[in-house]
């Protein structure tokens, strides 16, 4: 048996996402770094860890987290894989915290390939150059981390998708995932989510070309499920070719859903 534990250290972040919950639920809160480790320890100690074997570390910014670099080594010793969760950073003494223990797997939060619309939909200035730092630190100083990018999907971003997917290409991200924004613990999403007709001519119109960009870009792009939505999950794109193709995949990844 093998499971996933999602790990919050803090709930401290630098963003200010409209569709973020985080704060407004739990208020601005930090784990003490004793606190984490008899947590993990206590886990480690369970018959076969209970079940886990992948630690997912979120928030808030894990690299605001002081003692991110210890978190990050007390893991590698208890033998789990680490996801970390990120924005990204600038700041060169937090990306080093990373090359000291490298997780196993990145995950960077990156809505768009424009600087102005990443922002604003972080809610921060420079929001872009930190994801953008912490992509190019990643991809060169740590080869053996598996590098993916998160986008959440608003109103502002649906209809510049293809040029993020060619802005990852061209910064040699292979692995990207695409959710649409959506309610999350009483916060709305009304205003950030696409109108129903921008849906229907995303997912009607514009989807099959997407996923025939990100294949001939060398871009693994998932799209990822919400709810009631269209769904087409794990798409396999080594397999399309043609136009042809990605309306089949798509139809069965519809199947594969129902």
């Amino acid at each position: 048996m093998s499971g996933v534990l999602v790990l919050n250290p803090s709930t401290v972040c630098n963003n200010r996402c409209a569709a973020c919950a985080m704060q407004a639920v739990y208020g601005i809160k930090s784990l003490s770094f004793d606190t984490i480790k008899r947590l993990i320890e206590d886990l480690y100690c369970l018959p076969e860890k209970s079940g886990f074997q992948e630690i997912m570390i979120a928030g808030g910014e894990p690299l605001l987290y002081p003692r991110l670099g210890d978190l990050l080594c007390l893991l590698a010793d208890k033998g789990f894989l680490t996801t970390l969760f990120t924005s990204g950073s600038q700041d060169k003494e937090k990306l080093k915290v990373l090359s000291q223990t490298p997780p196993r797997r990145i995950a960077l939060s990156l809505d768009s390939a424009d600087p102005g619309l990443h922002d604003a939909a972080r809610g921060r200035r420079g929001a872009f150059d930190d994801a953008t730092a912490t992509l190019r630190f990643v991809r060169d100083a740590l080869p053996q981390t598996d590098l993916s990018t998160m986008s959440v999907v608003t109103r502002e971003t649906i209809n510049h998708l293809s040029g993020l997917v060619r802005f990852l290409a061209d910064e040699g991200v292979e692995r990207a995932s695409f959710q649409l924004v959506m309610d999350v613990a009483g916060v709305s999403s009304e205003g950030l989510r696409p109108l129903e007709s921008e849906l229907e001519e995303f997912y009607v119109n514009r989807l099959p070309g997407l996923l025939l960009d990100a294949w001939r870009a060398g871009v693994w792009l998932r799209i990822l499920p919400n709810y009631d939505d269209i769904v087409f999950e794990n798409i396999c794109l080594s397999e399309i070719r043609t136009p042809g193709d990605v309306a089949r995949a798509m139809r069965q990844g519809d199947k594969d859903c129902e």
